[in-house]
Order: C-alpha cells, then sequence, then structure tokens
C-alpha cells in the first residue's frame, strides 16, 4: 500500500508497511549556552537553537529519520562505554539506514522502515551505475564506499560472526564512530532544507570530538576523568570535545573550579593570552584556537595514551 506524505507538495513518497515505528523524531536543540547534548540524544544538536532533526534532513521520511539517529545514537552510547563490538555491530544496522535512505531517495519512495539488501556489496555498486543525473555524487559513490568499509568491519573483524579474523578492538570502533559521523554529516549536506551557515552548525555538532577522557553525564554536564589535572588543562580538554563555542559559566561547572570570578578573570585570560582560546567578555563565550588543539592533542591526550 503505498500513502504520499500529506505534510506538503514534494515531501518524499513513503510505501507504508506493517510494523511503522508510529513516532515522531523530535528535533534536539542544543542550549544558549552551548551546553553538550545529554547522553539520551546524542549528537544531533546544532550551536544554533531551534534547530531541529526534522529541519536538517528535511527530506528524509519521518520514520527513517527516527532509525538513522536512533542507529547512530546507538554507535555513540556503545563507544562512550567502551563496548567495541556492541558499537560496530549496531554501525552495521546504521548503514543498513543509511542505505534504504539513498535507495529511497534514487527510487523516489521510501520504504516505512530500513531494509537490508541481500548483498550490500552489490546494492551499493548498482547506486554507482545510476549516472550523474540520478543522484549528487555523495549519495551515488562517497557515501555508499564509505557504508562499505564500515559494513566490512562489522561483517568480518570478530562481530558480524563467529570465526571471523581478528577480534574488534578501540582502533576499530574508533573508525566506525567517525565514519558514521561523518556519513550522517554528509546526509544533511545532501538533504537540509536550511541556510548554509546553519547547516554548517548542524553539521558541526555531529562532528563532535570522542575523548575517552570526558565523561558525558547527560543534561548538559560534562566531567574530566582526571582529578589531578590542572584547572586550565581541563578546560582546553573539555573545549576540545565540544563543538562550538561554551559559556564561561557552563566550563567553570564542568571542570569544576570552586572560585567562578577568578576563573572568568584569571583562568580564562591567561588561556586567550597564550592564544590557547579565544574568550569573548562581552558575549561570555569561549572557543578553543589552533594552537590549543595542537596542545590537548601533542601534551594531554598523548600522555594519557589516547595519541
Amino acid at each position: 500500500m503505498t500513502a504520499r506524505n500529506r505534510r506538503g507538495a514534494g515531501r518524499p513518497r513513503v510505501v507504508a508497511k506493517r510494523g511503522s515505528l508510529g513516532r515522531r523524531v523530535d528535533g534536539v536543540v542544543a542550549s544558549s549556552a552551548f551546553a553538550a547534548p545529554s547522553a539520551n540524544r546524542g549528537f544531533f544538536a546544532a550551536a544554533t537553537t531551534g534547530i531541529t532533526a526534522a529541519d536538517a534532513i528535511a527530506g528524509i521520511p519521518d520514520s527513517l529519520r527516527e532509525e538513522l539517529l536512533a542507529r547512530f545514537n546507538d554507535v555513540v552510547q556503545q563507544y562512550r562505554r567502551s563496548h567495541w563490538e556492541a558499537a560496530i555491530l549496531n554501525a552495521g544496522k546504521f548503514c543498513e539506514v543509511v542505505y534504504t535512505i539513498i535507495r529511497g531517495k534514487a527510487d523516489g519512495e521510501y520504504p516505512e522502515r530500513a531494509e537490508k539488501p541481500a548483498n550490500m556489496v552489490r546494492a551499493c555498486q548498482s547506486l554507482e551505475q545510476l549516472g550523474d543525473g540520478g543522484l549528487p555524487r555523495a549519495l551515488r559513490i562517497q557515501i555508499p564506499r564509505c557504508l562499505l568499509s564500515v559494513y566490512e568491519i562489522r561483517g568480518n573483524r570478530g562481530t558480524g560472526h563467529a570465526g571471523a579474523e581478528i577480534e574488534p578492538n578501540h582502533m576499530d570502533a574508533e573508525y566506525v564512530l567517525h565514519a558514521c559521523q561523518w556519513m550522517v554529516a554528509d546526509l544533511v549536506r545532501a538533504f537540509h532544507a536550511l541556510s548554509p551557515d546553519v547547516a554548517r552548525d548542524v553539521v558541526g555538532a555531529l562532528t563532535e570530538r570522542i575523548v575517552p577522557l570526558i565523561w558525558d553525564l547527560g543534561d548538559g554536564m560534562k566531567r574530566v576523568l582526571d582529578p589531578a589535572m590542572e584547572t586550565s588543562n581541563k578546560a582546553l580538554l573539555l573545549l576540545y570535545a565540544t563543538p562550538g563555542a561554551v559559556s564561561d559559566g557552563v566550563l567553570c561547572s564542568w571542570t569544576e573550579y570552586k572560585n567562578p570570578h577568578r576563573f572568568k578573570n584569571e583562568v580564562l585570560p591567561d588561556l586567550h593570552a597564550r592564544a590557547h582560546v579565544h574568550y569573548d567578555r562581552s558575549a561570555a563565550t569561549v572557543v578553543i584556537s589552533p594552537i590549543g588543539q595542537r596542545h590537548v592533542e601533542l601534551k594531554l591526550l598523548a600522555e594519557h595514551g589516547i595519541l
């Protein structure tokens, strides 16, 4: 049975099937203080308030958009818990949703839920045969090739079936996580109904760095899992792991520094003077600089064996 989306002309055609999720995805919006998205919301938050998942990927039907975000958040949450095998398995399910969305775009109609192709390699290769007029290059070639690399790890690195060659590890999960982030970001670029500036904010939020030293407690709260680290280094690490600007008050609470006045008048100005951050006092926001990023990567993360 075929049902057209009634939300407006030109919206994607959906082939309705039993088992519809029956729920609409509520877009996740970052707070005005640019707090990190809570654990149950995953990464789909724009650095501009008022932007929802529906805004960001307006061309994808509700049920598939919900599946896409749910599977993406599954990958993120399992990675955060250091459950490498579970993260990779969920990435395989995520890839099936991505393929379904691209296939639906090519066919002009979408199934209600994601469908696993009988042969993922051949299915993705068939997309390349559509030619320039069928799909943009990102959907026809670039995302499918990335998808296949993730699907290969899922199937042949100890997660897809017994007897695989190598056990899954942190390195595999690291690649899979960032590949999934990249694919969602490219779907935003392909399907968004936003201005270029706002779309860029959404993509930036999707590419938040995952740092094992950072514990995201949800509800906009983060902690550094090294109590002995200096406050200035904690601030840099937290800024490194958070896209966009962070309010000075939020950053102070994340570092657990006991004196907000001194934090704003000594700690942040010192980092600003060293060009590790840009501290905008009038806006009360802080952004890490390229020099600050290098300090985090070459010193803080290297000292903890992360890079």
